[in-house]
């Protein structure tokens, strides 16, 4: 475990999960900074193959869930993948659950202490997310959805939200992004919608960031790290919110 610690990110580029294992360090000091995942337990929502559920293991975490549900009744290289890791390296701490959050936040018994969404929050109901300021009913459900993360969340824990703009310059002008031509992005929403429906629930927000291109290292935030940069390319953004010590107990 140790020696998994001192070479994650070596590791990780050569089991293939980053291509260079220094924009992988990068990507995770923009989404965490010094934050000390030491005895914490940890909720990856959406966590794909496992890059952030298996930092969070080698910076200290107490326990890792890995909610991936696309691998549900599957025998895909991303699962294969992430067992094989898990066993090669004796992370017992890390556990990969092919369910969604709402089925987890169903059966949970135990709050964590932090709880990510990267790039996944508006897979956890699209069809309710590409529909969130038009209609009374999307918003709704994300209002549950808001609810059911702060009480899986212990007083004091963490939310941390990575995800892009719906509005962009490329999309405003009906082109391609020429930085992710693939991203749907009506399927998405502006960071102020986020800290709306989340203040509302009872998180408190301590944080917005623009990322900028891991390939650009330290100097990106400084060139990148402001709305119009971010309007200009993906609009990436990374949104922290607290659930207060003495959080409201309805929730």
């Amino acid at each position: 475990m140790s020696n998994f610690h001192d070479a994650f990110f070596e590791i990780m580029r050569a089991e293939g999960l980053c291509r260079r294992a220094a924009n992988m360090r990068f990507h995770m000091w923009q989404l965490f900074g010094t934050y000390s995942f030491a005895g914490r337990s940890v909720l990856d929502i959406g966590g794909g193959r496992g890059e952030l559920s298996f930092f969070a293991a080698s910076r200290g975490a107490s326990i890792v869930t890995c909610l991936e549900p696309s691998l549900a009744g599957s025998s895909s290289s991303c699962q294969e993948t992430f067992q094989r890791i898990a066993a090669k390296y004796e992370l017992s701490n890390v556990e990969l659950c092919p369910i969604t959050f709402q089925a987890y936040s169903a059966t949970r018994v135990e709050q964590v202490d932090l709880i990510v969404s990267n790039a996944s929050i508006n897979h956890i109901d699209e069809d309710a997310c590409s529909r969130l300021t038009l209609d009374g009913a999307a918003m709704q459900r994300f209002r549950v959805l808001a609810q059911s993360m702060f009480a899986a969340l212990r007083p004091g824990g963490r939310l941390v939200i990575a995800d892009c703009f719906r509005r962009n310059l490329f999309a405003q002008l009906g082109l391609r992004n020429w930085f992710d031509p693939n991203i749907e992005w009506e399927l998405h929403q502006q960071p102020a919608t986020w800290v709306s429906l989340f203040e509302e629930t009872g998180f408190q927000c301590s944080g917005l960031r623009y990322q900028s291109f891991n390939s650009l290292g330290r100097i990106g935030p400084v060139l990148m790290n402001n709305w119009l940069a971010a309007y200009c390319v993906t609009g990436n953004f990374i949104l922290t919110f607290e659930k207060p010590l003495r959080a409201n107990s309805q929730y």
